[in-house]
């Protein structure tokens, strides 16, 4: 059977591509395929390059959050450009005070200080040192820290982001 053309001059045509969708049905087959794209928070540090940014990235809060506080902690006084106040001077304190229970005080207050000046958000619960012998610390296959290391391990949390704990420890070196 032949296929008879009845168009006139008065005839339109319309192509499917332009006669649409439903926007029910439009929005729905949208909605399935979207896929949260994790914007990147901060840089981590230390720093390392990395494919797609240039620098490998922190893409939780609170892993950033941690991250801060580390760089707050180990930072002396005057080592940050432009914020000659920034930091805690921890690795000082060692050569002002004379025995390990004042260290304790001493470091202890100045990370408190620290903490309420330049992290307010951060609820500070818990501070625990240990000594670690020369001997122990190793550091990137080296011979580590001659004179040992104190070791000091944060524990606090977010209340505006969790009720989780989380901790933080870091190397102070002793004798360098």
């Amino acid at each position: 059977m032949a296929l008879r053309d009845f168009s006139t001059a008065q005839s339109t045509t319309t192509t499917f591509k332009s006669a649409g969708e439903k926007i029910d049905a439009f929005n729905s087959r949208y909605e399935q395929q979207v896929v949260p794209v994790k914007l990147p928070i901060g840089i981590k540090t230390p720093l390392r390059l990395t494919k797609g940014t240039l620098f490998e990235m922190h893409f939780d809060l609170m892993d950033q959050v941690v991250d801060n506080l580390r760089n707050l902690i180990m930072t002396n006084k005057g080592e940050r450009l432009g914020n000659p106040n920034f930091g805690t001077d921890l690795r000082k304190t060692q050569f002002d005070v004379a025995n390990k229970e004042d260290a304790e005080i001493e470091m202890m207050a100045k990370i408190q200080n620290a903490v309420k000046t330049y992290m307010p958000f951060i609820n500070l619960e818990a501070f625990t040192t240990s000594q670690i012998p020369a001997e122990l610390v190793q550091i990137n296959n080296s011979d580590g820290f001659p004179g040992g290391a104190i070791s000091i391990k944060l524990t606090f949390n977010v209340p505006q982001i969790s009720n989780e704990s989380r901790a933080v420890a870091i190397l102070i070196p002793m004798g360098v």
